[in-house]
C-alpha cells in the first residue's frame, strides 16, 4: 500500500509518500494556503507526479493540521452561545481553583470563549446522583432556544449540571434548538465531555463549539479538494 501524509504549518505544508511494497520514501514541501486546502491538493499532485503515480494510487491519506489550535489561540473561532443550568451563568468566568498564583488579587485570566452576555440559563436541576430535582419544562427549553436564536450563533454549547449522569434535559434543549435553528450545530456536554465537575465539562464543550465550525469548513474544503484531484483513499485526521 502507498501511504501519503500531509502536515499543514503556518508557512509550509510538508508531505511524505511511502511505498509499502518497495520501502521508497519521498518528501516534498509547498507553501501553505491558510484556511484553504489548496496547498494540500497542490502538494499531492506534485509528489505523486514525481513518483510516477496518480492520486488514485494512494491507499491511505493521513492529514495533520492546526486549524482548531490556531482558531483558539488567535480567538478567531465561531460566534457561539452557551446554555447552562440556572445559577451557573458564571461557570466559565469563575473557572477552577487551579491558577498560576492562587492568592493573587490582581492577576488576569484569559477571557472565556463565551462572554457572559451570551450565556443563557434554564430552570432545571439534576442532582449528584442523576435524579431529577427540577424537571425541564418544554416551554422553558423553547424559551432558551428563542433567547439563543436572538444571538444569531454559528454554534451552540449546552452544559447542564450533572448532565453526564442524566442526559434527557440536554437532549430536550438540543431538540428545541434544532427546531428553532436548523443547520446550526449543537454540542452537548453529555457527548463532548461526560465527566464530573462543571467547569471542565462546560469549558471543553464551549471550546468544541467554538472551533467546531472552523474545522468543519476546512475538512469540507479538504474533502472537496481530494475528490477533485482524484484521491479516493480513506482520510485520517490528526
Amino acid at each position: 500500500m502507498r501511504y501519503l501524509s500531509a502536515d499543514v504549518g503556518g508557512t509550509f505544508t510538508d508531505l511524505v509518500l511511502i511505498d509499502g511494497a518497495t520501502g521508497t520514501v519521498r518528501l516534498d514541501k509547498v507553501p501553505s494556503t491558510p484556511g484553504s486546502a489548496e496547498a494540500v491538493g497542490r502538494g499531492i499532485a506534485r509528489l505523486t507526479a514525481a513518483a510516477g503515480l496518480g492520486a488514485a494510487d494512494i491507499g491511505l491519506f493521513v492529514h495533520g493540521f492546526t486549524i482548531a489550535t490556531n482558531a483558539l489561540l488567535t480567538r478567531t473561532g465561531a460566534r457561539i452561545a452557551l446554555i447552562v443550568t440556572e445559577g451557573f451563568r458564571d461557570v466559565l468566568e469563575i473557572g477552577p481553583q487551579m491558577r498560576p498564583k492562587l492568592y493573587a488579587l490582581t492577576q488576569t485570566k484569559p477571557p472565556p470563549v463565551v462572554p457572559r452576555s451570551r450565556v443563557v440559563e434554564v430552570a432545571e436541576r439534576i442532582d449528584a446522583f442523576g435524579a431529577v430535582v427540577v424537571p425541564l419544562a418544554i416551554d422553558e427549553a423553547v424559551r432558551a432556544a428563542e433567547a439563543v436564536a436572538a444571538m444569531n450563533p454559528e454554534a451552540v454549547a449546552v452544559c447542564l449540571a450533572f448532565a453526564h449522569l442524566a442526559t434527557d434535559h440536554e437532549r430536550m434543549i438540543e431538540a428545541a434548538l434544532h427546531r428553532r435553528l436548523p443547520g446550526v450545530p449543537v454540542y452537548l456536554s453529555c457527548r463532548v465531555n461526560p465527566q464530573i465537575e462543571e467547569y471542565p465539562r462546560a469549558n471543553t464543550t464551549a471550546i468544541a463549539a467554538y472551533v467546531g465550525p472552523v474545522v468543519d469548513r476546512y475538512v469540507g474544503a479538504l474533502e472537496a479538494t481530494l475528490g477533485r484531484i482524484g484521491v479516493a483513499a480513506p482520510l485520517r485526521l490528526m
